[in-house]
């Protein structure tokens, strides 16, 4: 990473200087990234002059069992503390070199996503330039749910990298304690098993709420009934669940600003149904989709998309995609990636 990350350095430094030194020239085109779930640091701010206790993502925290301490519930409350560099970096590197001014808008991805997105909103205001935007995950829901808001600079382009705009099912089994991120962190947690940390912290995020599969993607399941889930083991409170049930009528539509990226070729869950005997969820598995979010949750009606092969964490660190995104913020369009499917490849699996 550091190999790569150097010249990226070098390059994005330089473009910068020369904007900087440039007398007369308009400023370099604003582009905000927004990271996804859980693609932002969160911790507790100390005393000035310390730096702030990382809970999110701190591997020794994790061990000693602190991530309870990101229920929502919790007093004091994390803050976000800056994007994780590792994975959005590169993206901003790459958009600096190639003349533009990114910005991170980094976010507490555990909130409810309306809310998230008016602070977007306010931050479009604050900032006060025209601006693209490039969305990775759930930062998609959050971009979509600000650009209702009113009084907003001329917002130029909306690129949405494996944005589950239908939900994913990567939160039935967050919640559940099935999904593997969850389970892994429960490997290093000496003190809670995926379960507790299903029940006990995930289960507090409204944000997973929002993320929960719908309309197209649902298969005709309603994922936010309380009957719809098993009996047993970790479930989702009902509240929430009610709450979150009309998202998408306060996110605005595709229309022309809007381009799509979605991933595809990764083993993905594309349905859920539960299974009485087992009093578990059955999963049907496809590759149309990122391994992570289903193709046709990615896909958002009225905006062009274009397919890759990269996996859904990878969408914001690949040097292919990052190039396409410059083509697509400049003109509306790249060769850099295709449109239509791949004859040759077997979909589905169960």
């Amino acid at each position: 990473a550091h190999a790569e990350l150097v010249p990226l350095a070098v390059a994005a430094e330089a473009a910068a200087t020369r904007q900087r030194r440039a007398r007369g020239r308009a400023p370099a085109p604003r582009v905000w990234i927004l990271p996804g779930i859980t693609g932002a640091l969160l911790g507790l701010p100390r005393d000035a002059g310390s730096p702030p206790d990382i809970l999110w993502l701190d591997a020794l925290d994790i061990i000693l069992g602190r991530l309870t301490r990101l229920r929502t519930d919790s007093v004091p409350q994390a803050q976000p503390m800056g994007v994780l560099l590792p994975t959005y970096l590169r993206l901003s590197l790459r958009l600096t070199a190639a003349g533009f001014a990114p910005k991170f808008f980094d976010y507490d991805w555990r909130r409810d996503l309306c809310e998230v997105g008016r602070d977007f909103a306010a931050a479009l205001r604050a900032d006060g330039r025209a601006a693209s935007i490039v969305a990775h995950s759930m930062g998609g829901i959050v971009a979509r749910a600000a650009l209702t808001h009113a009084s907003l600079p001329g917002i130029e382009r909306v690129l949405l990298l494996g944005t589950p705009n239908f939900g994913s099912f990567a939160s039935v089994q967050a919640l559940r304690g099935t999904y593997s991120v969850v389970r892994k962190l429960a490997l290093l947690d000496l003190r809670h098993d995926a379960e507790q940390l299903a029940s006990g912290v995930f289960s507090t995020f409204p944000s997973l709420y929002h993320l929960l599969p719908f309309g197209r993607a649902a298969e005709g399941v309603d994922f936010h009934l309380a009957a719809t889930w098993p009996a047993s083991g970790p479930r989702p409170e009902p509240a929430r669940l009610l709450a979150a049930q009309n998202l998408e009528q306060s996110l605005t539509p595709a229309d022309s600003r809007f381009i799509v990226i979605a991933g595809i070729g990764e083993r993905t869950v594309h349905g859920a149904l539960l299974d009485p005997a087992r009093e578990q969820f059955s999963y049907s598995i496809s590759r149309l989709g990122d391994g992570t979010v289903p193709l046709v949750s990615a896909e958002l009606p009225g905006a062009p998309r274009f397919l890759t092969q990269v996996s859904h964490s990878d969408l914001p660190r690949s040097a292919v995609i990052a190039e396409a995104v410059i083509d697509l913020l400049r003109t509306g369009s790249t060769t850099r990636l295709g449109s239509e499917l791949p004859t040759a490849q077997r979909w589905h699996a169960h």
